[in-house]
């Protein structure tokens, strides 16, 4: 039986398997910051009774394995590495912003906003430079600003008929 990755979700947050990883009789792992929150002590996967979760059972080989995946960042920094070092990197990474209450570090988000501002107000600079650019093409027609819509009453033969005659069109 090849391993897929379904095995090394975790059946309670549906995310990765991270830190400690323990598992159920069954070999159905979860991970430690689940099996502590867990109301009841069955395994989420085959619902069996899991061992105490003061004396949890580990499966270090899992934690291996895991830890020694290729990891990429999602935030927007382009940090790779192994899933090893995500912590560390998280921990000082300006593109983290975790809101409360999962782990909020607010006080990183002042950074990172006003960089994607700064990010924001180049690619508007650069944008405006390309229009004003094709703006100054010799014989290139200029783009009309659009019109206002104009509502006009109509009777209800009138508009009975365009309704009509835009129906035809259409067909």
């Amino acid at each position: 039986m090849a391993l897929a990755a379904d095995h090394l979700v975790c059946p309670a947050c549906l995310d990765v398997c991270d830190g400690h990883i323990h598992q159920c009789p069954q070999g159905h792992l979860i991970c430690s910051e689940c099996d502590r929150s867990l109301a009841s002590r069955t395994c989420p996967t085959c619902r069996g009774a899991l061992p105490s979760a003061e004396a949890p059972e580990r499966n270090r080989f899992a934690e291996r394995m895991i830890a020694a995946l290729p990891y990429a960042a999602w935030a927007g920094c382009g940090w790779t590495g192994l899933r090893a070092g995500q912590p560390e990197h998280e921990a000082a990474c300006v593109y983290v912003s975790e809101v409360a209450p999962l782990k909020a570090r607010l006080a990183d988000l002042e950074p990172r906003a006003q960089h994607l501002q700064a990010r924001g107000d180049a690619a508007n600079e650069e944008l405006q430079a390309r229009v004003e650019a094709l703006a100054s093409i010799p014989g290139r027609k200029q783009p009309q600003p659009p019109r206002p819509l104009q509502s006009r009453p109509r009777d209800a033969a009138t508009a009975s008929a365009a309704g009509v005659e835009a129906g035809r069109r259409h067909i």
